[in-house]
């Protein structure tokens, strides 16, 4: 069940992901003060679209699994509306991890990475201990969606930080 759920969840995502990387890369490398205010746009969409596919998978999820794949996946349904938590997190750094790419700070980006292992494995270890396989995957996607988030809102203001300091004189 798991399995299924993952693959639909990351097709899109592997997608998105791979055009915003290189896009956003770029721009904020070659030209950033041009390139922040679609950031914030992009930002936006991201949001709204993850919103939107998190909504769809807590509503018909287990519905659409079955009408698709069968009623033995219906299961997948309730699978997948944690996994898109997840990747709501996951689309809302991605443009965020290209631009602190950009601006060369590798060493935040790797503390994020062991914070958001650290928190993401506690949070699956102890709830699964606690209360099954289902609550451990639920506390591993809000996990993310608390770490995606904090870091979003960290890796913003640094963006923004660094453009102001590196602003053009007028």
């Amino acid at each position: 069940l798991f399995s299924m759920a993952d693959r639909i969840i990351r097709a899109p995502l592997n997608l998105v992901s791979s055009s915003i990387k290189q896009v956003v890369t770029n721009r904020m490398a070659d030209r950033p003060h041009e390139a922040f205010p679609r950031l914030k746009q992009l930002l936006l969409v991201l949001a709204v679209g993850g919103i939107a596919a998190a909504t769809f998978f807590a509503v018909l999820g287990g519905g659409f699994f079955a009408l698709f794949l069968g009623e033995p996946w219906r299961g997948s349904g309730e699978i997948a509306f944690y996994l898109t938590i997840y990747a709501c997190g996951a689309l809302l750094v991605l443009p965020l991890l290209a631009s602190m790419r950009a601006m060369r700070r590798h060493s935040t980006l790797v503390w994020f990475e062991a914070l958001s292992l650290a928190a993401k494995f506690a949070a699956f270890y102890a709830a699964m201990h606690l209360w099954g396989v289902l609550a451990g995957i639920a506390a591993y996607a809000c996990a993310s969606l608390a770490v995606a988030l904090a870091f979003s809102w960290i890796a913003f203001g640094e963006t923004r930080r660094h453009l102001l300091q590196t602003a053009p004189a007028p």
